[in-house]
């Protein structure tokens, strides 16, 4: 901003504090600062009202008409004198340059007349004309025909016309900067609200009419500003529909109108109109995309989708939660099924402990189907049972030498899964498996009797093992079948350490009646002799010795009678 020198008022280069024309300091250069918050039309700048004019009446003619050309002659002469005197003067010529807007030419021809700069009361017609010219200045920015640096830097200039003009502006310094603030705030207020910024376009009206609150632009476009925001946030909420962003949409709207509560006490209609309206559509889109998942079978990707969104509703929508209710009761009949088939494909292969795994596994989690759990795993300890009772049975083939295997099969089943009806196979052919003798415990003995668990080597050099040996007359053993067996199957043999003759023999009693009484065998005969008792009903079983010598001693040459390999068996036409 250009400096002048307070006593000629010429303007003084830049930097340069001393005037080079009458040598006096410059005068303190004035600032306008710029601020946002008056009104173009604001009272401050009206100019003052021109003085009315009375209007002369018109003389009458009369007998003056007789001097009229001297009187038009004089009043000529007086006005010419008088505009030469008006207009010759410097107060004169300092208006007319302010009203022609050189200031520079006004203050040269103040600060060049002594008598002007240096009176104390100074002309009335420089302080009109200062006045004038500062009005006419403001006028010139509220039309915004000069901007506000231009006029801030003239009102300065204006002030340079001594310190009387100084005080004398600076009430219209004050009410510029307040008024060229305020029209910045206006300015700027329109570039957001044209932008759509119109939050912030309020906040400048505001701060406008905190300046002037009669202000009526500024107080409509205030009020415009929040219905303008609330359209705009529709606006943009409808777009992120149209792109099936619901969530964000319904975001953007509550978001809106909580802006609008928290900070204005108040809400948008175009907000709560379209809300409604968000979740109805958002609601459609979820039913579909859910149903559109569900044909593809993805029932957990449906119920993902409808339970990740039920917190975006107010309240409860009932379309949705009977949706997600069906497509979880889908989604665990599926988990089922795919358990199901798992543990089929795993006991296909073989793996059955691990097919059962699969099945127990899948019951014990939580929010599953346990009762179709239970039902698969019953069908398959079903199926597992009579599988494994069927591999039994085709190792049996009703042999009795293929018992053991069968048993073997079973009991390899009830240890991959602990079924009754394996566990009872099981034991309906254990009841057919021989009981040997060698091993059971028996009920009573009397006299030499020997078991042997080992071999006994007879006259022939043949080896027999598993029986009981008898070294003297009459000697018996019992045992207790209880009624279990059928048969009692044996091979009688017998031994003497020197070559003569011994004969024996032995009986069976069942229940106290003797059943069987088997032939001599005579030392050295050479093969021992097979029996075959039938027994059945018998609970308690007796062995009676016979022989041609009290006890075995060595007298007699050791001579021992054995049966080696007695069994007890059951008729196998029930197994």
């Amino acid at each position: 901003m250009a400096k002048y020198c307070v006593k000629c008022g010429k303007a003084l280069p830049d930097g340069v504090e001393i005037c080079p024309d009458c040598n006096a300091a410059a005068a303190q250069e004035r600032e306008a600062a710029l601020f946002t918050h008056m009104t173009p039309d604001a009272e401050v700048w009206k100019t003052a009202e021109p003085v009315k004019q009375h209007k002369q009446k018109a003389k009458k003619a009369g007998s003056r008409k007789r001097t009229a050309g001297f009187y038009i002659a004089a009043a000529v002469l007086v006005v010419a004198a008088a505009v030469l005197l008006i207009f010759g003067q410097p107060s004169s010529r300092i208006a007319r340059a302010l009203r022609q807007g050189d200031i520079d030419r006004a203050l040269q021809i103040y600060w060049s007349t002594p008598r002007l700069n240096g009176s104390e009361e100074r002309n009335a017609t420089v302080d009109k004309a200062i006045m004038a010219a500062a009005q006419s200045i403001c006028a010139q920015y509220a039309d915004h025909t000069m901007d506000a640096d231009t006029a801030a830097s003239k009102l300065a200039q204006l002030g340079t016309f001594g310190e009387a003009s100084a005080a004398m502006l600076a009430d219209t310094y004050a009410q510029f900067r307040e008024f060229s603030g305020s029209q910045e705030h206006m300015h700027t207020a329109d570039q957001l609200y044209t932008a759509g910024s119109f939050l912030e376009a309020r906040a400048e009206y505001l701060q406008v009419l905190q300046s002037d609150a009669s202000y009526t632009a500024a107080q409509e476009k205030a009020a415009e500003c929040l219905v303008r925001y609330g359209e705009r946030v529709g606006a943009d909420a409808e777009a992120l529909m149209d792109q099936s962003d619901y969530p964000g949409a319904i975001a953007l709207l509550v978001e809106g109108n909580g802006i609008l509560n928290n900070r204005y006490g108040t809400y948008s209609e175009a907000i709560d109109s379209l809300l409604p309206v968000c979740y109805d559509r958002y609601e459609a889109y979820l039913l579909t995309e859910a149903e559109n998942l569900a044909k593809l079978e993805d029932y957990d990707a449906s119920v993902n989708l409808i339970r990740s969104a039920l917190p975006d509703f107010p309240s409860e929508r009932t379309s949705l939660t009977e949706a997600l209710a069906q497509y979880e009761d889908d989604a665990r009949a599926k988990r089922l099924r795919n358990a199901g088939e798992r543990a089929d494909a795993a006991y296909a292969a073989a793996n059955y402990a691990e097919a059962f795994a699969i099945l127990d596994t899948f019951k014990a989690q939580p929010d599953e189907d346990a009762e179709g759990a239970q039902a698969l795993i019953e069908a398959m300890e079903q199926r597992f049972a009579e599988d494994n009772c069927e591999a039994a049975r085709i190792d049996f083939d009703g042999k009795r030498e293929n018992l053991e295997k069968a048993i073997a099969t079973l009991t390899w089943g009830l240890e991959i899964r602990e079924l009754d009806a394996i566990a009872e196979y099981r034991d309906h052919l254990t009841e057919y498996l021989p009981l040997y003798l060698a091993e059971a415990e028996y009920a009573g003995k009397e006299g030499t009797v020997f078991r042997n668990t080992g071999d006994f080597v007879g006259l022939n050099g043949k080896t027999y093992s598993n029986g009981w040996i008898w070294g003297e007359n009459e000697a018996e053993i019992t045992f207790a079948p209880d009624g279990a067996y059928d048969l009692l199957e044996c091979k009688f043999v017998t031994r003497r350490d020197d070559e003569e003759e011994a004969e024996g023999q032995f009986e069976i009693w069942c229940d106290g009646e003797k059943v069987f009484t088997s032939e001599k065998i005579v030392h050295p005969q050479a093969d021992g002799q097979s029996v075959s008792v039938p027994i059945s009903g018998c609970k308690e079983l007796k062995i009676v010795f016979l022989c041609d010598y009290k006890v075995s001693t060595t007298e007699n040459g050791y001579c021992y009678h054995g049966v080696c390999n007695p069994t007890l068996t059951k008729n196998l036409d029930d197994a």
